[in-house]
């Protein structure tokens, strides 16, 4: 027979197991055990375009560069070698500054020569004249007292003979007279030559220092010498371009037009610019000249186009500098238009998905002219119809 006591221990140890196994139980029940599924994505939010009227150009895009309204080809006239090099590639120089000096030892000798040569004729020329003027006088003089001779001859004559023998001796003098004077003749032709041969000299003078004032390459105008590429005892051929000097303050950029899109360009379209290093700067002009002879650019024919920047527009001296060129072709006026990203293509046909009703639904358009940012609607859609745009 077991003890009371412990029968009366266990029974309430029971009971106290039973309330706490009980009381988890409720626990558990209450606190269901947590999952670990991650939150929902959201939807992403689809973008509306309201279709508008507003003016719209069709754009063509180009690369260019700045160049100068003003540029000039660095070169001499003849070979030779650098004497003297006063500039560098970027110096900045005043109208008639001495660039660069050519050494040519035969025009100075040609100069040499031909001041020689030009004294020489000059001393000749007025030894002439001195004699010639100095056998004028004489004769004349001579002459005078010829005259007076006869004179006294005839009236002191006598006889016959004696006034043959006058007038024999007239005849005489007069004949030596017309010899004298076909000696002054001469005299006057070696004069007259002389003279000839001077200014044949002078002339010589004057082309051997201009040849020699062409070994001097001085400034045409004030500008900036962009490029240089020679060093004092280079040597180079005539007509050999060995830099280019410009003028800083009269730019325009310089663009290369594909042949495929040339006929999208005309004369007085307007332009944006962005220069390379300037890209927040923008800048405004109108197409100003159109090449006629095609160049190769990257490895395509494309055709130069130069581009003026409008009045008022000061962009900085970046003679070279590379350049970005929307130019606008087209232009419409009021044109009803769409984001060019918001049309689908399917085939030939083109697309854009209308809002109606809360629903999207796919309408087919007609386009105009375009660009990268809109697109001209011909129809198929009015003003205020509501677009998705794709995300």
């Amino acid at each position: 027979m077991k003890d009371p006591r412990l029968i009366l221990v266990s029974s309430i140890m029971a009971l106290t197991l039973g309330l706490v196994v009980t009381g988890c139980a409720a626990t558990l029940a209450n606190s269901p055990t947590p999952t670990f599924a991650p939150p929902p994505t959201p939807e992403a939010p689809s973008s509306l375009f309201v279709v508008e009227r507003r003016d719209i150009a069709e754009t063509l895009q180009a690369r260019g560069r700045v160049v100068s309204l003003n540029e000039q080809a660095l070169l001499f006239p003849m070979g030779g070698s650098i004497k003297t090099l006063n500039v560098q590639a970027g110096s900045q120089v005043e109208e008639k500054d001495l660039i660069v000096e050519l050494d040519v030892p035969q025009l100075a000798e040609q100069v040499e020569k031909a001041e020689f040569e030009l004294n020489t004729s000059l001393l000749n020329l007025k030894a002439l004249e001195a004699t010639e003027n100095e056998s004028h006088e004489l004769w004349i003089q001579r002459s005078k007292l010829w005259e007076e001779y006869y004179q006294i001859q005839r009236e002191s004559a006598i006889t016959e003979n004696q006034r043959r023998l006058v007038e024999i001796q007239k005849r005489i003098a007069e004949m030596d007279t017309a010899i004298k004077a076909s000696e002054q003749r001469q005299t006057q032709f070696l004069v007259d030559r002389a003279k000839l041969e001077v200014e044949y000299r002078k002339q010589v003078l004057t082309r051997s220092n201009e040849n020699l004032a062409r070994t001097q390459l001085r400034a045409p105008f004030g500008g900036v010498v962009i490029s240089l590429d020679v060093r004092p005892g280079d040597k180079i051929a005539p007509f050999e371009a060995f830099g280019v000097l410009a003028d800083p303050d009269r730019l325009e950029i310089e663009a290369s037009i594909l042949e495929t899109e040339m006929g999208r360009v005309g004369l007085e379209q307007p332009a944006n610019i962005v220069l390379d290093a300037f890209p927040l700067a923008g800048y405004k002009g109108k197409v100003r000249q159109i090449g006629s002879k095609p160049i190769l650019w990257q490895g395509k024919r494309a055709f130069p186009v130069n581009i003026a920047f409008d009045p008022g527009q000061k962009p900085p001296r970046a003679i070279r500098m590379g350049a970005d060129v929307v130019i606008s072709s087209k232009i419409s006026a009021k044109a009803l238009v769409v984001p060019t990203r918001a049309i689908y293509t399917d085939g030939n046909a083109k697309f854009v998905e209308v809002i109606k009703e809360g629903r999207s639904t796919r309408v087919r358009i007609e386009t105009g002219i375009s660009n990268k940012e809109h697109t001209e609607i011909i129809a198929g859609l009015n003003e205020g119809a509501v677009l998705r745009l794709p995300q």
